[in-house]
């Protein structure tokens, strides 16, 4: 990780550009205080990708359709009023 004065950036942006191509995190300074990080974007389809594995791991599939036979409090108090 990089920490570069912005007046640094701007007369030498090519080079941190390239730097950050290749994977390093520029952290950009005004007045020694850090105001923003410059990093690769994550490719869409990797996040998509990445995010489909942790759901797959923690997600629980079961059958949200079928009658489970039990009767609702709801149900039964309707059933008293007709």
């Amino acid at each position: 990780m990089s920490h570069v004065a912005i007046s640094k950036f701007r007369k030498h942006l090519p080079k941190y550009l390239q730097a950050v191509a290749a994977g390093d995190v520029v952290t950009l300074t005004v007045r020694g205080q850090a105001v923003a990080e410059l990093r690769r974007p994550a490719t869409q389809t990797k996040s998509v990708a990445q995010t489909l594995e942790r759901l797959r791991t923690r997600a629980v599939v079961a059958d949200v359709v079928s009658p489970t036979g039990a009767v609702w409090a709801a149900a039964a108090d309707s059933d008293d009023s007709a």
